[in-house]
C-alpha cells in the first residue's frame, strides 16, 4: 500500500494522490494523517495475523504514524522542523510491535527503501508499459534511438509519463545490479547499456522542458 502521509499540511494532497493512483493502478494508494488520526485505510490494512512494516525517509511520520495507529505513544518522535514540515530521524533500535487487533509491525531503523532481485511482478506493476514492447518495429529494440519504437512514441506524444518511464528504467537497472554481482560477463554490458539509455533520457527531458 502507498501512503501519502501529513496530507493536513497541504492543499495538494488531492492532485498528489490521483497521480498516484494514476500511476500505480495495482496498488492501493491512501492520503493519512498521523496529526488528526485519519487512519481509515491502515487499519482495514492491518487485519489480525497481518504483518507489516512501514518504509519511507527519515522524517516521513512513520514512528507518528504507528503511535497512532496503536492509539498509545510507543515510538519516539522528534519534533518537526518548521522550514520543511519534516521531522528528524528518531528510530535507533529493531521491534516488532502488535497491536490491540492481532496485527505485528516489524519497525527497523534505516529502512528508507526496498529493493528488486526479480522482475516476476514488472509486468503487473508496468503493465502498460510492457505492453509498448510488443508494438515496437524491431523485436530486439532496446526503446532508445531506434526507428519504429512504440516507447519513444509514446513519450513523444505524452501518451506515457516520462516519469513512469524513468521508474520503470530505474527498478530493472537495480534488478540487473543484483543479477550481475555474481555474473562478471554482464558487468561491462550493463555498464554501455546504462550509459546509452542515460544519454537518450536526458534528451527527451530537455526536448520536454523546451
Amino acid at each position: 500500500m502507498i501512503l501519502l502521509n501529513k496530507i493536513e499540511t497541504g492543499g495538494e494532497a488531492e492532485n498528489y494522490l490521483a497521480e498516484l493512483k494514476s500511476r500505480f493502478p495495482s496498488l492501493p494508494v491512501a492520503g493519512v494523517s498521523a496529526l488528526t488520526g485519519q487512519l481509515g485505510p491502515i487499519r482495514d490494512f492491518m487485519k489480525a495475523g497481518t504483518t507489516v512494516t512501514f518504509v519511507g525517509s527519515s522524517g516521513v511520520g512513520k514512528s507518528s504514524l504507528i503511535n497512532a495507529v496503536l492509539g498509545r505513544q510507543h515510538m519516539h518522535t522528534g519534533e518537526i522542523r518548521e522550514d520543511d514540515s519534516k521531522g528528524r530521524h528518531t528510530t535507533t533500535h529493531r521491534e516488532l510491535i502488535f497491536t490491540a487487533d492481532g496485527a505485528a509491525i516489524i519497525d527497523t531503523p534505516g529502512l528508507r527503501s526496498v529493493g528488486l532481485t526479480e522482475d516476476s511482478q514488472m509486468g503487473e506493476w508496468f503493465s502498460d508499459v510492457e505492453n509498448l514492447f510488443s508494438q515496437c518495429k524491431f523485436a530486439d529494440c532496446s526503446h532508445n534511438t531506434e526507428p519504429g519504437c512504440a516507447v519513444q512514441n509514446a513519450l513523444a506524444l505524452g501518451r506515457l509519463d516520462i516519469s513512469k518511464w524513468e521508474n520503470y528504467l530505474q527498478m530493472q537497472k537495480e534488478i540487473r545490479f543484483e543479477k550481475r554481482k555474481s555474473d562478471k560477463a554482464l558487468q561491462s554490458e550493463e555498464k554501455k547499456k546504462w550509459a546509452k539509455i542515460g544519454q537518450t533520457f536526458k534528451k527527451i527531458k530537455k526536448e520536454r522542458e523546451r
